[in-house]
């Protein structure tokens, strides 16, 4: 399986369903955020799928506007600092 589709390699994950569980499940903004973060990692994985199955051009598209990925909100996080790089 993917490490992309493996959750539980990822830090964030981690950090939100241990370290911070206790404290902070009961708030709204931590169920949205944890779901936030699950349907990147689905995004991501068909990304990643495609990345391997060598489809690069069908890979790139996945990043455009109006796509799947681009509903994502924690999408952004990552756009923003690709621009920047």
């Amino acid at each position: 399986m993917s490490q992309h589709l493996r959750r539980n390699c990822c830090e964030l994950r981690l950090w939100l369903h241990c370290e911070v569980k206790t404290r902070f499940s009961l708030l709204v903004s931590h169920g949205e955020c944890s779901q936030q973060h699950a349907e990147f990692h689905v995004e991501v994985a068909k990304i990643a799928t495609a990345v391997n199955a060598s489809k690069f051009t069908q890979s790139d598209a996945m990043f455009n506007a109006g796509t799947a990925y681009a509903q994502v909100p924690m999408a952004g996080w990552f756009n923003a600092g690709a621009s920047a790089a």
